[in-house]
């Protein structure tokens, strides 16, 4: 639901939807990049590495629209849903020298590809990897080593509202043989479908 072309009043009029566009998410990696590019080079040359679903390629093409002038995409390397073998790809990024990897990829394909990153050189002090919210919205039990230092955008969840603290008392108490997944952790995503279920029974 994030796509920009959603946002098409003359196309899609009823559509609303609670999280941001790709645009939204593009634009926070973007800034986050610029912000610590004023420690050092290094951060304006930047890999793109998408999986190619229309999710990850709106998010692609979004950053690269806005990255201009001030980062440069050295490489751009897309890989098929289900790939499992990124040894073009990035061998690529490698010979791109870029240290910052914007990696827009879903959140099962995560483990396999930092894992392999890692095996490739590509995880360490001298890489930055950015993710979408498709990984950093939820909980990544495989691939954790490699993933520390990454960075990601997603929404902002307040921590301490009635609202939240109603519906976890409600999530944790209830039995999860009628509600099934009751009781297990939370993710940003389970907010989201608490709000769309909310908005909808106001609407």
């Amino acid at each position: 639901a994030a796509t920009a072309t959603l946002s098409d009043k003359s196309i899609y009029p009823y559509f609303c939807r609670l999280s941001p566009t790709t645009t939204g998410y593009s634009n926070a990696i973007r800034a986050s990049i610029m912000h610590y590019a004023q420690n050092g080079p290094g951060w304006t040359d930047v890999a793109v590495f998408p999986v190619a679903n229309e999710f990850s390629i709106s998010l692609a093409e979004s950053f690269i629209n806005n990255a201009e002038p001030d980062i440069n995409v050295v490489t751009y390397q897309q890989y098929l849903p289900g790939e499992t073998d990124y040894d073009v790809e990035f061998t690529e990024i490698i010979h791109s020298g870029a240290r910052v990897i914007i990696a827009f990829v879903p959140g099962e394909d995560w483990p396999g590809v930092i894992n392999s990153a890692d095996e490739y050189g590509l995880v360490g002090e001298s890489y930055v990897w950015f993710t979408p919210s498709t990984v950093v919205g939820r909980h990544q039990p495989q691939g954790i080593d490699a993933s520390r230092g990454a960075l990601g955008s997603f929404i902002y969840v307040p921590e301490d509202t009635p609202e939240l603290n109603m519906f976890r008392d409600l999530w944790f108490s209830a039995d999860p043989e009628e509600y099934p997944l009751a009781g297990t952790p939370l993710n940003t995503f389970t907010y989201l479908g608490y709000d769309r279920m909310v908005v909808a029974a106001r609407a």
